[in-house]
């Protein structure tokens, strides 16, 4: 039987047969499926992160008339660049959603800092129906959405952020165990009232994500050296565009770390030998500093 939960607070509303959840306590549930690479020490590969469950019975309702928010936070190791690519929710509606939106924030004591950005250009591109459940929620599914652009997370400004979430989806699955929670458990806010957390509960989601480490963003005299590398996706040729006189040496690496190229700046890198993936451009600048840029090939 669905159950509505509707907390003394406000209109606050979790469905599910669990729905027992919020600040005040635990949820019971079986082992979820969860993975997640993180590190004190600067990374290069992949860095997906994923939370799942079998229960797909429980979630929190996305906006209604409350403008209900809801995020979760992702850690991000010291000098390291995560770059996600890809995000899947598992999201709860009858009809399919046709948007999804994130804000990305600082943290700032355990809770959404400054805005560092925010997408709203992305595509869905699949949608896969796990589940149903009768009455309001209606469909669960599995919902991959690539923003335009990768986002781009360092851990130089901070060592975690917040991702918040917002959808013409009606609700957001979460997982009904505290052996799930990634960091922080997820939190909501609405009408403009402080976060707080749902202690022991987490949102169903998965990152496509890369990381890469930050040995320095290079500054002479106190400006910013912007480096360009174009296109990218590349097919064959990579072209360096980089401020005259700045560069000292390119390399190139996979994402397992093995150097491809090695060698004295030159603008342009022939690409055409190695296989589709994503690689990792390593450009040392005269004044000691280094630079990483993410390729797609």
């Amino acid at each position: 039987m669905l159950l509505i939960l509707l907390l003394a607070c406000g209109s606050w509303s979790m469905f599910g047969q669990n729905s027992n959840q919020s600040k005040y306590g635990p949820v019971l549930g079986s082992t979820a499926q969860v993975a997640n690479i993180g590190s004190s020490n600067p990374q290069i590969g992949d860095c997906d992160t994923t939370v799942k469950h079998e229960n797909l019975d429980n979630g929190l309702y996305f906006g209604g008339s409350i403008n209900h928010r809801i995020a979760v936070d992702i850690d991000v190791a010291p000098q390291t660049l995560l770059t996600i690519n890809t995000i899947n929710i598992t999201a709860g509606s009858y009809p399919e959603p046709t948007y999804f939106h994130f804000k990305f924030y600082k943290d700032e004591n355990g809770f959404p800092g400054d805005l560092i950005s925010e997408v709203t250009n992305s595509a869905i591109t699949a949608m896969d129906t796990l589940h149903f459940i009768k009455f309001e929620i209606g469909y669960i599914r599995d919902v991959t959405i690539v923003p335009e652009t990768p986002i781009e997370l360092s851990g130089d400004i901070s060592e975690k952020y917040w991702m918040e979430v917002s959808t013409d989806a009606k609700a957001w699955s979460v997982s009904p165990d505290a052996s799930d929670v990634i960091g922080l458990p997820l939190i909501s806010s609405g009408n403009n009232e402080p976060w707080f957390y749902w202690v022991d509960l987490e949102a169903q989601y998965h990152l496509d994500a890369d990381c890469s480490p930050i040995l320095g963003i290079g500054d002479v005299t106190g400006s910013r050296i912007d480096i360009i590398v174009y296109p990218n996706p590349v097919n064959d040729l990579l072209t360096i565009k980089a401020p005259m006189d700045t560069v000292e040496t390119v390399q190139l690496y996979t994402l397992t770390g093995q150097k491809l190229i090695d060698g004295q700046f030159r603008n342009q890198l022939d690409l055409s030998e190695y296989d589709a993936g994503i690689y990792f451009l390593q450009i040392k600048l005269k004044n000691g500093k280094v630079i990483y840029k993410r390729v797609l090939k």
